[in-house]
């Protein structure tokens, strides 16, 4: 998707505060709470491999998603 811009927050800052920010998706936030809990639900599922990059990601194409839905809702 164009325009994508995902910087991640430094470690040190991501283990004080659950709800910190720990990517930032253009204009959107993904904290580490929802990663956290993103994991929790790949490891019900059963899901295999890296479970906080798999859950990384799918929150970041949430974010873009959700930023497509508006700006095509808002024209």
């Amino acid at each position: 998707m164009a325009g994508l811009m995902a910087v991640a927050s430094p470690a040190s800052a991501q283990g004080s505060n659950p709800y910190a920010v720990a990517i930032r998706v253009n204009d959107s936030v993904v904290t580490n709470f929802e990663i956290n809990q993103r994991v929790l639900l790949l490891q019900a599922f059963g899901t295999t491999g890296d479970l906080r990059k798999t859950a990384e990601e799918q929150l970041i194409e949430d974010r873009l998603r959700d930023r497509k839905s508006t700006r095509l809702n808002s024209s």
